[in-house]
């Protein structure tokens, strides 16, 4: 009896495997998604960060379509923000004696996602600056060319 039950369950193990790769064989591939926006590396904005310009050599704001990026490191100069941004991916958590309280991870990858969401150009992880600026309890305004956020 165990020796049919064995052969019964190894013809339907192969049965299964059989119309499992003949239905995937039949699904057409589906196209990868792509985001089509135009990206501005120099809109010409200075970044003013609680009274401190930052310099454009560290950090350079992009636009993409009419939002505000940054690289990730920025959210740093922030009160209470820790952002990491390297080989393994990106986060941000918040500071908390003794340590910290992560809040997200923003995983790198080659294909683009709709904004808000993170994304990679020129190997650094960019954030839209208003979204995580005003989560962390700062403000953003826009005035003549300058970015001031303020917390």
């Amino acid at each position: 009896m165990p020796k049919k039950f064995w052969l019964i369950l190894l013809i339907a193990a192969i049965l299964v495997l059989t119309l499992q790769s003949a239905a995937l064989a039949n699904t057409p591939e589906q196209p990868a998604l792509t985001l089509q926006v135009q990206v501005n590396p120099d809109p010409g904005l200075e970044l003013i960060i609680n009274n401190m310009p930052v310099p454009k050599k560290n950090v350079n704001p992009i636009l993409v379509g009419d939002t505000t990026y940054v690289p990730l490191e920025t959210l740093s100069l922030l009160k209470g923000v820790i952002a990491i941004d390297n080989e393994k991916g990106a986060g941000i958590a918040i500071k908390n004696s003794p340590g910290y309280y992560w809040i997200c991870s923003l995983t790198r990858h080659d294909k683009p996602v709709p904004p808000p969401a993170a994304f990679v150009y020129n190997g650094k992880t960019y954030i839209p600056l208003r979204h995580w600026a005003e989560f962390f309890g700062a403000t953003v305004t826009y005035e003549d060319g300058k970015i001031y956020v303020q917390q």
